[in-house]
């Protein structure tokens, strides 16, 4: 049985300065939302990057909240590279988030990637 899974959010940026809204679902089988890690393919397009998370209509990351505060560099080891200062409830809540580009990207169109971690399946 496995007792973590990682799911992917995949968000598409377009162009320079774009705002992206998404929304998921978490998976149903697990029951916490327990770390998250943000990934973008170039390391400039961290600056100026914004996040805006909401679980379950719970806020998690307010408007304005630096996307370079979720990521670290390729030194940290992989079990220490999430955030995981949350526990939210998993099982199928719903995540709504806003993506604001920093305008910093080498290249356009990206796809940015946030990591979450899931924990205890039911």
């Amino acid at each position: 049985m496995t007792l973590i899974k990682y799911q992917l959010l995949k968000i598409k940026v377009s162009s320079q300065n774009e705002i992206v809204k998404f929304s998921a679902d978490t998976d149903k089988k697990y029951k916490k939302l327990t770390g998250i890690f943000a990934s973008l393919p170039y390391e400039d397009a961290f600056f100026g990057s914004k996040l805006e998370l909401k679980v379950a209509n719970e806020e998690i990351f307010p408007e304005g909240f630096e996307l370079k505060l979720l990521t670290c560099g390729n030194n940290v080891s992989p079990n220490d590279r999430f955030y995981t200062k949350l526990e939210c409830e998993a099982q199928g809540s719903r995540i709504d988030g806003r993506f604001s580009d920093g305008g910093n990207a080498d290249d356009y169109p990206y796809m940015a990637i946030l990591y979450l971690k899931l924990e205890e399946k039911r």
